[in-house]
């Protein structure tokens, strides 16, 4: 069993740093335009920074699964870390298709916009909303120990998104609109120019709420299985 475990370890991680790798390379028009092709802004956005993120961790976790006993591998592989990691890119996955998804079919509406991308975007998007969220949560499923989570582990993630919040807080004050956008916030619930300060406030406690919530709820779900 401890063979396979660390097989399909090192499988997952070559698989999601592929989808993740392929995914941002698209959508950084790097193949299209060369390193000019790379905008800032993309590094504005959860989407990208919890891919790169993932991806980079991914890297280290494979590397040094080959080193089982150094203190990286135990750093990495540890259940708190693994479902923080977990659980920063799944979120990615469920705002997106639960909420952004909608929003950007309305807005394409109202705008009489065709929401009709060409493939290669449609791939991008395919990977770095659903596929490396979803492999990520499959390798925790399959590959990650367990037994040692309490409850209370599943708020520890959200300091991940609070960093976020805190990083893109400071760059709309400090740096202004997005790119050629007109806006100086990424998403629209976080946009306290276009909905004042208290209701972007509200939202931010509802989605820091329901985060919480979530990662208590995914760790006692995941314990019922242990």
């Amino acid at each position: 069993m401890e063979s396979f475990i660390t097989l399909a370890e090192k499988i997952f991680c070559l698989v999601i740093f592929a989808f993740g790798a392929v995914g941002m390379t698209i959508n950084s028009s790097v193949l299209t335009k060369g390193l000019r092709g790379i905008k800032k802004e993309m590094f504005v956005y959860y989407t990208n920074l919890s891919n790169m993120a993932v991806l980079l961790y991914h890297v280290m976790l494979f590397v040094s699964s080959f080193y089982r006993q150094s203190t990286l591998y135990a750093v990495l592989s540890a259940p708190v870390i693994r479902l923080s990691v977990t659980l920063m890119i799944l979120i990615t996955f469920v705002i997106y298709h639960f909420i952004l998804r909608s929003a950007d079919k309305i807005l394409n509406l109202k705008k009489g916009v065709s929401a009709e991308k060409p493939f290669s975007k449609k791939f991008a998007n395919l990977c770095v909303h659903y596929l490396v969220p979803l492999f990520t949560l499959a390798e925790w499923i399959i590959v990650a120990e367990k037994s040692s989570l309490r409850i209370s582990d599943g708020a520890v993630w959200v300091i991940c998104p609070l960093i976020y919040l805190i990083f893109i807080m400071l760059r709309a004050k400090l740096f202004g609109n997005i790119g050629d956008k007109d806006t100086r916030f990424p998403y629209f619930f976080l946009d306290v120019d276009a909905i004042g300060f208290r209701k972007a406030a509200i939202n931010v406690l509802i989605i820091g709420v329901v985060s919480v919530a979530f990662g208590m709820f995914f760790v006692f779900v995941t314990t019922l299985f242990v």
